[in-house]
């Protein structure tokens, strides 16, 4: 709960300040209930809020040091795990992934996108110039877009 109080204290701030639409990520967890208790804090704060608050899957926001030498095993837990339990919870509108040299490349991102779209997330590809050149624009934006976060019936 203090997490939800904390983010409804910035949405205040960010209202007092003009800002009626916040996008707000998860990312910084990197846990499968880390992720999810970020979320469902985002969930919490929104509630009785005047901001719309646009809630987004960064589970891919980093490789987690204990999965530095398991890079496969993380996009796994991402793909089979993570996306669905956000999507079975409606959690997030969007599902994103840094993608940059270092972090994720555009083949994994890729990967991840598309299994976000597959569970009926609204992927979001990177934008295509990040901190270094990875042709992440290359990434087909037309076939990770579908309708919402959200299981299908």
């Amino acid at each position: 709960e203090d997490l939800a109080s904390t983010v409804r204290d910035r949405l205040a701030d960010l209202l007092a300040e003009g800002t009626t639409t916040v996008e707000a990520k998860s990312g910084y967890g990197l846990s499968f209930d880390d992720e999810l208790k970020q979320l469902r804090a985002l969930r919490r704060a929104a509630e009785d809020q005047p901001v719309t608050v646009v809630p987004t899957f960064l589970g891919a926001h980093e490789v987690p040091d204990e999965y530095r030498s398991d890079r496969a095993g993380y996009i796994e837990l991402l793909v089979q795990e993570l996306i669905p339990a956000v999507a079975a919870e409606r959690l997030a509108r969007f599902c994103d992934v840094f993608c940059d040299r270092g972090v994720y490349t555009v083949d994994e991102a890729r990967t991840i996108l598309l299994a976000g779209a597959a569970r009926t997330a609204v992927a979001v590809p990177p934008p295509p110039v990040m901190l270094a050149c990875t042709h992440s624009a290359k990434l087909p934006s037309s076939t990770l877009v579908t309708s919402a976060m959200s299981p299908r019936p």
